[in-house]
């Protein structure tokens, strides 16, 4: 809809099993699209049509993992589950940034939706040259089936109100 005419570029797959296998099935899945950019996009955009017009054409990396790596759906790329990162060889604490990864240390007691600031690594200033912060935020997602690491905690937690935390702590005295 953003691009008319347009052009596309489909792989042939299919999604047996919840796997993704190429050339073979009646599924398609695009990974590269082109095409004239609609006058309504532009417009959106404060750009008058009648002045300019634009050519739109990009190849979806996500997609191509999804080839390489038979990933069966796009979200798991948005998920930020550990495990899934884990799988494919991310480390859980590096976050990409314009000048290269950084990795974060999470204190103890981080939980979902704290943000960390990234001092100097985010977007230049065009003014000042400076460069501002990035901010990322945490999401922790519990595995599907517990270990029985988490089976422990988890009993202790309940047991009479024991807090499992209470050896972790240091005394004041």
């Amino acid at each position: 809809p953003f691009t008319e005419p347009s052009a596309e570029v489909d792989i042939r797959c299919s999604w047996e099993g919840g796997t993704l296998k190429v050339g073979e099935g009646d599924d398609w899945l695009e990974i590269l699209g082109s095409g004239m950019v609609h006058p309504k996009v532009l417009q959106a955009g404060g750009i008058d049509p009648a002045e300019w017009q634009g050519f739109a054409f990009g190849m979806g990396i996500d997609r191509i993992a999804m080839l390489k790596y038979g990933i069966p759906d796009l979200r798991a790329f948005f998920d930020s589950d550990l495990r899934w990162l884990r799988h494919y060889g991310f480390s859980a604490l590096d976050v990409p940034t314009l000048h290269g990864q950084v990795t974060i240390k999470l204190p103890p007691n981080t939980s979902s939706g704290m943000s960390f600031r990234l001092r100097g690594k985010g977007m230049k200033n065009t003014k000042t040259g400076e460069y501002g912060d990035l901010y990322a935020r945490t999401r922790i997602v519990l595995p599907e089936k517990a270990d029985g690491q988490l089976e422990e905690f988890v009993k202790n937690w309940d047991d009479g109100g024991k807090d499992p935390r209470a050896s972790l702590r240091v005394s004041a005295a």
